[in-house]
């Protein structure tokens, strides 16, 4: 990345830096303070940071920079940082107002809608539209209705925007105003990606080369799933079910188990363990191939997936990644995990104390389910449980505060569980 212009005071004294990262895209960090944060999804690797070199003139003009490559230019503001994007044809976005940008009160960013554009994009926060222009969204993680809400919009105009950003935040897609678009947050700077593209698919194409490509299942996970009743379900049950249709030969690929086949009900802990009533495996038969009752479904020609529930401090075994520890055995100390000036009581000897008692300092989450793995679960469903629920006092071993952390965990949840995998 070549186009990396270092932090400039801009006038109203906020702080400001832009690059453009490739031919379609630029990146935009304003901060209140003079301090760029990096947003969890950069430090933990979930956005692509390995960006090829790009050719792109640096223009600094009467009141603006102007950043130009061979598909798009962006016009910054020298005066309180709003931008204009343009692509071959012209403007396609234009910033209607200011951008508020501080840690502690939060962001704003406005820009204009013209008349014939649709805008599509947020991800799974709501189950009503499709066409989100006239909507309003408050994008956080809730259980059942709002399980992945992404800060992604594009446009029929050609233009993208990706909000780097984990707080609680709101798109105002036109609702209040149908001419202005708004994204807001009452915490954290403002860092964002714009970008351009001919068409929807190929912003669509930029925006998970940013975000992520989405990984293939293997190709029984698009098969039929059964999950079977929870209700005292047992081992011969599953078997009999299995057997039925393939008996009836009515395709089905994965067999789920819910909550029962654990011997302590929504065990979210580490010591959890197989209903030893009804799905007992003897001890002479664990490091076999044969004669479990998982071992009778794969030679059914089923998969088997096992339900889930988690409330595990997932940003620990992050934080030791970053560390180059991939296979940790002692986590960090209060005073490595959570930095001090982020403490009320400036004290060495009042660290934060965690109330945690599912977390097992220094052992990563999908530890334990290796052996499950090992016994024949092919996948686990992945429950919100705890995970969606709002933690307003709980401090994370990564020192961010759960407004923070709550719609990076589930993120973190199926990175983990994927590479546990892997």
């Amino acid at each position: 990345m070549n186009t990396d212009l270092s932090s400039i005071k801009i006038e109203n004294g906020n702080a400001l830096i832009v690059n453009a990262v490739s031919e379609s895209i630029f990146r935009v960090r304003i901060s209140a303070d003079g301090k760029f944060r990096d947003s969890g999804l950069s430090r933990y690797g979930i956005l692509k940071t390995d960006w090829p070199e790009c050719t792109c003139d640096t223009r600094k003009k009467t009141g603006t920079i102007e950043l130009q490559t061979a598909k798009a230019t962006l016009a910054v503001s020298l005066a309180d940082g709003s931008v204009t994007l343009k692509n071959e044809k012209g403007i396609v976005l234009d910033q209607k107002d200011a951008p508020v940008s501080d840690r502690e009160s939060g962001s704003r960013l406005a820009f204009r809608l013209d008349a014939t554009e649709r805008l599509f994009g947020l991800g799974d926060e709501n189950r009503e539209c499709v066409s989100k222009r006239g909507h309003k969204a408050r994008m956080v993680v809730t259980n059942v209705a709002t399980y992945e809400p992404m800060p992604f919009v594009m446009s029929t105009r050609g233009w993208g925007l990706f909000l780097n950003t984990t707080w609680y935040h709101y798109a105002d897609l036109g609702a209040t105003d149908r001419n202005t678009a708004v994204f807001s947050s009452e915490k954290g700077t403002l860092d964002y990606f714009l970008f351009v593209g001919d068409s929807l698919r190929e912003l669509l194409s930029v925006y998970t080369e940013i975000a992520g490509r989405p990984a293939l299942l293997p190709k029984w996970g698009y098969g039929m799933t059964f999950v079977c009743d929870e209700r005292e379900f047992r081992a011969r049950d599953m078997l009999y079910e299995a057997y039925e249709f393939r008996r009836h030969e009515v395709p089905c690929d994965v067999i789920g188990l819910e909550p029962g086949w654990m011997e302590k009900h929504y065990d979210f802990s580490v010591d959890k363990k197989w209903s030893d009533d009804r799905f007992h495996i003897p001890v002479w038969l664990k490091d076999r191939n044969f004669g479990k009752f998982t071992d009778a479904l794969r030679n059914m020609g089923f998969k088997m997936s096992l339900w889930l529930c988690c409330d595990y401090d997932l940003s620990e075994y992050e934080e030791m990644l970053i560390k180059g520890k991939d296979t940790p055995t002692s986590g960090p100390t209060a005073d490595e995990s959570v930095s001090m000036e982020d403490n009320l009581i400036k004290d060495p000897h009042f660290v934060p104390r965690y109330m945690d008692d599912v977390t097992k300092r220094g052992e990563p989450w999908f530890k334990h389910l290796e052996k499950f793995v090992d016994d024949g679960a092919s996948a686990f469903k992945l429950d919100g449980a705890n995970s969606v629920c709002f933690h307003p006092d709980r401090k994370w071993m990564n020192g961010m505060e759960d407004a923070e952390m709550h719609n990076l965990y589930p993120v973190l949840y199926v990175k983990q569980m994927a590479d546990g995998y892997q």
